[in-house]
């Protein structure tokens, strides 16, 4: 989480700007994010009491 965080804290508060001068940090910096999506979607179910069932159902 604290490298997400120190990413977005390394991007420029105009993102139109930052894609257009240094897109690799602005890459870097959905990568962190995207790693942390996992984590959440875990937690979230986990302090819902959400269970997942994987079998495929009809029109999935």
């Amino acid at each position: 989480m604290k490298n997400a965080e120190n990413q977005l804290n390394q991007l420029d508060n105009n993102f139109v700007s930052q894609i257009e001068f240094n897109n690799t940090e602005m890459l870097l910096t959905y990568d962190a994010i995207q790693l942390l999506v996992v984590s959440f979607k875990v937690d979230m179910l986990q302090a819902l009491g959400i269970s997942v069932d994987y079998v495929d159902a009809d029109g999935d």
